[in-house]
């Protein structure tokens, strides 16, 4: 302003209260909150862009259904499969095939492929038999369960079949199985496996064992089982009659001459004194006390010999199955021994035994003796005598001192020279 001029007064006017209000239109309100969704999504989807392995499954043969379970689920690009790292689970299913899960593990990082295989469901196998009778199934030494319906269930491909059953001939057939859970049916007819036997004894009435199993009594008409077989006919007082026998299946066989044989009776022989030798028709069978089989019926004589003892004989028979004790006392057999000793008043010694004085006549068993002369101050005499009968023996015995003896070892070892 210029100098001197009063300055204006203003005075403020007074603008009164207003009540302001915000206002959102309409179109704002509706894109929002989608908007924000979208965004989460596509943020979302690019981390899992960038964590995600890319995955391939190959299932041979291709499934009909096929799917991977897991989470976060797994995404489908192309021929390829993004998932994030962890454990999931493929699962897959076609007709004639086990349903497939497997478990698998997604890593972090590059491509993966898994490559899995479907298993062939096995085929349902119907055997029919004529005549039908109850069977079992093998494949090698591999056997097959048959369930209540008749199926078996054998794995697809190309198998030796082998039906057996209890009574017939096994049936080996090479079978082409389709597998799949398909069903096929073969049809056999069996033959016989067992032969047709008539069994007759002399005498009838005996019970007759195959392997140890009762079939019956003679006369007897059975079947038996093909193959290598024991057959054992028994009958009291009578010995097992053993037959191995060949039994060709649907042959027949008529066994009608077999003659069962007495039984053995048993002898308990005892003799006194004991340790008799024992022969029986001439065989020795050992010594006394001992127990004899002998053949029924048949005279036998059985003959005891025992040094210094007479020899007996005896006749013996005896009946099917009988058993008989018999003891035979041994007569002494004596021979004589005379027996001359200087000093005439030595002493006697037979068998160990005291026996008087040396020089006399003695009689003793035909067994080996041992015989002692001694006398104090003299050196003892021993020896060995054998008695015979009807032969007399004569024996001279002078016995000397112990300085005698030493002259005559000296005087023999140093003969005269002449």
């Amino acid at each position: 302003l210029p100098t001197g001029q009063e300055t204006p007064v203003v005075t403020a006017a007074v603008i009164p209260d207003v009540e302001v209000t915000s206002v959102t239109t309409p179109a704002y309100n509706k894109w929002r909150w989608p908007a924000l969704l979208v965004f989460i999504v596509l943020l979302l989807a690019s981390a899992f862009v960038l964590l995600a392995t890319p995955v391939a499954i190959s299932i041979s043969p291709a499934p009909a259904v096929q799917s991977l379970q897991g989470f976060p689920p797994a995404v489908m690009v192309g021929d390829r499969l993004l998932a994030l790292p962890g454990r999931y689970t493929v699962n897959a299913s076609l007709p004639g095939y086990v349903p497939l899960r497997q478990p698998i593990v997604i890593d972090m990082g590059e491509f993966q492929h898994f490559q899995l295989q479907l298993e062939a469901l096995p085929g349902r196998v119907q055997v029919e038999l004529d005549p039908p009778v109850e069977y079992q199934v093998f494949a090698g030494e591999t056997l097959f369960e048959t369930d209540a319906a008749g199926i078996t269930r054998i794995p697809r491909g190309s198998h030796r079949l082998r039906i057996e059953t209890a009574r017939y001939l096994p049936v080996t057939a090479d079978v082409e199985i389709a597998g799949l859970d398909q069903q096929q049916q073969f049809s056999y007819a069996l033959q016989p496996g067992w032969a047709t036997v008539q069994l007759v004894s002399q005498p009838a009435g005996a019970t007759v064992e195959l392997d140890g199993d009762v079939l019956g009594v003679t006369p007897l008409d059975t079947e038996i089982m093909h193959g290598t077989r024991t057959l054992q006919l028994s009958l009291d007082l009578h010995k097992p009659f053993v037959l191995q026998q060949a039994f060709v299946a649907g042959s027949q066989l008529q066994l009608t001459d077999i003659v069962l044989s007495p039984a053995d009776g048993t002898l308990a022989l005892d003799s006194a004194p004991p340790g008799a030798t024992i022969s029986v028709a001439g065989e020795y069978k050992g010594t006394t006390p001992a127990t004899l089989t002998l053949e029924s019926g048949k005279p036998y004589t059985v003959r005891l010999t025992r040094p210094g003892y007479q020899s007996m004989n005896k006749k013996v028979q005896l009946e099917p199955a009988q058993q008989q004790q018999l003891e035979l006392a041994l007569k002494p057999q004596y021979g004589v021994v005379f027996l001359k000793a200087s000093p005439a008043d030595a002493s006697l010694a037979v068998d160990g035994k005291p026996s008087g004085t040396a020089t006399r006549r003695l009689s003793l068993t035909t067994r080996s003796h041992t015989l002692e002369i001694s006398k104090p101050g003299y050196v003892s005499q021993r020896l060995t005598v054998t008695p015979r009968v009807g032969v007399s023996k004569n024996i001279d015995v002078i016995l000397k001192t112990a300085e005698q003896l030493q002259v005559e070892k000296r005087a023999a070892a140093n003969p005269p020279t002449l």
